[in-house]
């Protein structure tokens, strides 16, 4: 478990719950499937953060703060695919937002993988190889800490979609606290 996430306690969660999905269905179209690109899509040009100060409260007494925010937005389980973000960071907090009962994180050992572009925009990196090993899993019921530089992809009950994360990176790396 803890080399790869480790739950936390957020105050505020079903206020940035709630906040999170009326900005998602009232301020965008990031939830129109008709218009799915792919899971990962990046907050900033909407200045989520600013909207919600409640992550910037809740984060501080982790001594963390929020730097940039996206979700992952999935409908089906081959929307994700095995893989390791494109960032510096080790790690990020991932924060379930809607239909995420049923749903783990899924780490394995052994991905490799090489830098892609999204349609969405977001640079990631791509899995090219099928002897990855699956290593652990986190059943996404609760906010985490979750290593996002290690292989990883997400498992959902399809029945319930969409299910949407928010994923948010900070200063310092929240990764730092996989090592206490």
């Amino acid at each position: 478990m803890g080399y790869f996430w480790k739950r936390i306690e957020l105050d505020n969660l079903e206020i940035i719950r709630k906040k999170t999905l009326d900005f998602l269905y009232e301020k965008t179209d990031l939830l129109d499937k008709s218009k799915f690109k792919g899971p990962f899509i990046n907050l900033k040009k909407y200045n989520f953060l600013d909207l919600i100060p409640e992550i910037n409260q809740s984060f501080r007494k982790l001594n963390l703060f929020p730097d940039d925010a996206s979700v992952y937005v999935t409908y089906k389980n081959k929307d994700s695919v095995p893989h390791k973000d494109y960032t510096d960071s080790i790690g990020r907090v991932n924060i379930p937002i809607l239909n995420y009962e049923g749903s783990y994180t899924i780490f394995y050992n052994n991905v490799q993988a090489r830098r892609l572009v999204l349609p969405t925009g977001a640079p990631f990196y791509m899995t090219t190889n099928t002897d990855f090993v699956e290593s652990t899993r986190m059943p996404f019921e609760f906010p985490a800490v979750v290593r996002i530089s290690e292989g990883h992809n997400i498992l959902m009950d399809e029945s319930k979609a969409p299910r949407i994360t928010l994923t948010v990176s900070t200063t310092p790396d929240a990764g730092l606290l996989l090592d206490d």
